[in-house]
């Protein structure tokens, strides 16, 4: 017999430690005997990472073997699938990835450049699995006018689940617009294509009016020491809403321009300022701050004199900071991370030990074409890892902590979270207790509540104590409801980091909302009692017949079938539990059709006068030996309204009078209960 489990315990406080982010440095091979392959996008998985790139072999004729190639890694680096996709024999043009996007189902959208021929280009998309199988592959038309010399650089999806291409077609940029289906809506371009105005192509970002924001450079083609970034605005429907200038004019040069948008929905633009002439060439940073109206926030140069480096991708992460990776002029693929408003954190240039094609030391040329956060506090990267003196090039991977290290501790004021806050589930009233363990130098600590979307400072009070130390303590969880955010904001001169977010969930004691219900079945037949409760969950069920838990009961539904005469008539009822309480609902009977119908009446017998009565009626049995008798007056729905008869008679005649006025009118039943029988009459009150 299975008996009921209470759950009455107290809530365990846990904490969830973070191990030291895996990293690798390493070079991974997409296929065999190939002479040039590179990696160029990733993403994420939530079992490990997906990374895409190139490969083809270049046979000296000016043809090739070219193929798509997407690769499935584990946490630590090592290649768990590998699938190949495409065909080119076109050696100058290879299957190319240029931007991944993550989808609402958890699959991802890459965008492709490809060509089946010497001068067919085409731009598609394909969708994958976190495997790297491909579900469907679309191409994008270009619409009339264009022909087909477009050269997609990256793209983006908007809230209304449009997506907007940015390429490069001729000298020029080109902003195509498709619906979810891959539909062209509209192709503008985003400067004149002329040879005194080149412009080229950086990034795009998705506002949340379904416009899109785009990154580009323009240059002279006579004097190209005159350069400019620009940033322009489109909305949905491709009109420009604005234009505006980046580059600080101290400078000249090329400016390359990375659009990002920050959860306040402000823009962020990252630009090159370059000076070209005199040698040596130098390169800074700009990082401008705007409103979507192009209203300016913030505009600042920072950066070393002397570095030039070429930006590949940038993103906003988390903690609002930016990161950018590239190469820079040595040949060495890097890295470097600033906050908003400008000031830079770190700067980091990375080199792989591989070895050449005749496994001698190598000094080529190093490119980091990507690079995302990971959900362990990493960062990601892949490019490629060039031979000198030749065509020959390797995919490259590497994966640092959040500061571009390998090992903790090579970043001057890092601060780590060693032991997250955990997830809290607490009754209502009750106190909780969150905990963190950081390192570094100089850390402060700052606990923060999500209130409307935005994370506000927590204070001491009535309600939280610790507020400022590394052990949140909730007082008392009376004037809190529902699942509230927590985390925790570390800091130092030089660095933020925020914890992971955990839930503060407040439980609620278990309160009937539907009341089961007495039965009336046919013996054989089939009876089901449903019971509701609101609560904490999850709620836990067990179903009583005469006190005693029924095996196996333990759901709000309880069904016998068929029901036997030893079922009946009960008292059931069922408890409901959580960590919290429990609960208890009211008894109901299951009374059988057919038993009791008095056709024994030398054994027992029962009449009630009148039938249908008004304010008393008179209730008669006889039985021919001593014998104990109930009876009880019950509902139409199998509850007991009110016991008439309690006691032991002696064989004979008897008649009793009972008071029926405060019944409402309605039908009921009186049910007699003997040691050998049960009778049960239909009664008509009126």
């Amino acid at each position: 017999m299975k008996s009921i489990i209470i759950p009455l315990f107290m809530l365990l406080l846990s904490q969830i430690s973070t191990a030291q982010t895996p990293t690798f440095n390493k070079k991974i091979i997409f296929r065999d005997s190939l002479d040039f392959e590179y990696a160029s996008q990733l993403a994420e998985t939530s079992d490990g990472y997906l990374v895409m790139g190139t490969s083809h072999t270049w046979n000296k004729s000016y043809s090739s073997d070219s193929r798509l190639v997407v690769l499935k890694l584990g946490r630590d680096g090592a290649i768990l699938k590998k699938k190949i996709y495409g065909d080119s024999l076109n050696w100058y043009e290879c299957p190319d990835t240029k931007a991944i996007m993550k989808t609402g189902d958890g699959n991802f959208i890459i965008l492709l450049q490809h060509n089946t021929s010497e001068f067919d280009w085409t731009i598609e998309l394909m969708k994958l699995t976190p495997d790297g199988d491909s579900l469907w592959t679309k191409a994008i038309h270009p619409p009339d006018g264009y022909v087909d010399y477009i050269f997609p650089k990256t793209f983006t999806q908007t809230a209304d689940k449009d997506f907007t291409i940015l390429g490069q077609y001729g000298y020029t940029g080109i902003i195509i617009r498709t619906d979810s289906l891959c539909n062209v809506k509209w192709a503008k371009l985003t400067g004149e294509a002329s040879t005194h105005a080149i412009t080229y192509v950086n990034s795009i970002a998705a506002l949340p009016d379904n416009s899109i924001v785009a990154g580009l450079y323009v240059y002279d083609n006579y004097n190209i020491q005159i350069g400019s970034g620009v940033m322009v605005k489109v909305n949905s429907s491709g009109d420009f809403k604005w234009w505006r200038n980046i580059g600080n004019r101290a400078y000249t040069g090329t400016n390359q321009v990375f659009v990002s948008i920050t959860k306040d929905t402000s823009i962020l633009a990252l630009a090159t300022t370059s000076i070209i002439n005199p040698l040596p060439q130098h390169t800074r940073f700009e990082l401008m701050k705007l409103t979507t109206g192009n209203v300016l926030l913030k505009d600042t140069v920072f950066g070393s004199a002397y570095q030039i480096i070429s930006i590949n991708e940038s993103t906003c992460l988390l903690d609002t900071t930016l990161i950018a990776c590239g190469v820079q002029v040595s040949g060495k693929g890097c890295i470097f991370n600033c906050t908003v408003d400008a000031r830079e954190l770190f700067y980091k240039e990375f080199v792989t030990d591989v070895k050449g094609p005749s496994h001698n030391p190598a000094s080529g040329s190093q490119v980091i074409y990507s690079i995302i956060p990971t959900s362990d506090d990493g960062l990601l990267m892949a490019g490629y890892y060039s031979y000198p003196g030749s065509y020959d090039s390797d995919p490259w991977i590497l994966k640092t902590d959040r500061y571009g290290c390998f090992q903790p501790g090579c970043e001057p004021g890092a601060i780590y979270i060693t032991v997250q806050p955990s997830s809290q589930s607490v009754c209502k009233g009750d106190s909780a207790l969150f905990s963190i363990v950081g390192s570094g130098d100089a850390i402060s600590m700052q606990w923060q509540m999500k209130t409307a979307e935005t994370w506000v400072n927590l204070y001491d009070g009535n309600i939280f104590q610790g507020t400022l130390t590394d052990t949140l303590r909730l007082l008392n969880s009376s004037q809190m409801d529902g699942i509230s955010l927590i985390r925790c904001r570390l800091m130092n001169d030089k660095y933020t980091l925020y914890s992971h977010t955990a839930e503060l969930s407040i439980l609620h004691s278990p309160a009937i909302t539907v009341e089961p219900d007495g039965q009336w079945v046919a013996p054989h037949g089939r009876a089901v009692f449903t019971v509701n409760a609101a609560g904490g969950v999850p709620l836990s069920f067990q179903w009583f017949r005469n006190n005693a838990p029924i095996p196996d009961a333990t759901d709000s539904i309880l069904v016998i079938d068929p029901v036997d005469e030893e079922d009946s008539p009960g008292p059931y009822h069922c408890i409901i539990s959580n960590q919290c309480d429990l609960v208890s609902s009211r008894n109901v009977y299951l009374l059988l059709y057919g038993l009791g119908t008095g056709d024994d009446k030398e054994e027992f017998s029962v009449t009630v006068f009148p039938n249908p009565a008004g304010d008393k009626i008179s209730i008669s049995f006889s039985n021919r030996t001593k014998t104990v008798v109930h009876a009880d007056i019950i509902s139409n729905s199998g509850v007991i309204i009110k016991t008439v008869i309690e006691g032991e008679f002696n064989a004979g005649n008897h008649s009793e009078q009972y008071d029926v006025s405060s019944l409402q009118p309605g039908a009921y039943y009186l049910r007699l209960i003997s040691e050998r029988k049960t009778e049960i009459k239909k009664l008509i009150i009126i």
